[in-house]
């Protein structure tokens, strides 16, 4: 049976994951905040997930703010990192620039 022709607690996990992601895009908002999108996905479901929901981002134009302790999944969906430490932004730029930064090193991989 199709997925879109069952009840959600019908669905897997990474199902329901992504119908929250599709109800919060039903009001046609123009910014979506997202904390901890793939929180207790598999890898292969992460990354099924993360290239779903990049996809709808990208194609409608959507900014996104997400809150993410996977860099692999900040790395599948920003083009542009924000690293806060104590509530301030300390680096921002590219995933890569973002992650060489001595000040995001000593603040997050000691």
């Amino acid at each position: 049976m199709v997925a879109a022709n069952r009840l959600v607690d019908e669905l897997s996990y990474p199902e329901r994951k992504l119908v929250e992601f599709a109800r919060a895009m039903v009001g046609g908002a123009s910014l979506v905040l997202l904390d901890e999108p793939t929180a207790g996905l598999a890898i292969e479901d992460r990354q099924r997930t993360v290239e779903r929901m990049r996809l709808y981002i990208e194609e409608r134009a959507l900014t996104a703010i997400i809150v993410e302790h996977d860099m692999g999944v900040i790395r599948g969906m920003s083009s542009r990192v924000h690293v806060m430490d104590a509530g301030r932004v300390i680096a921002s730029g590219s995933f890569s620039d973002v992650i060489a930064d001595e000040r995001v090193k000593e603040a997050y991989l000691g």
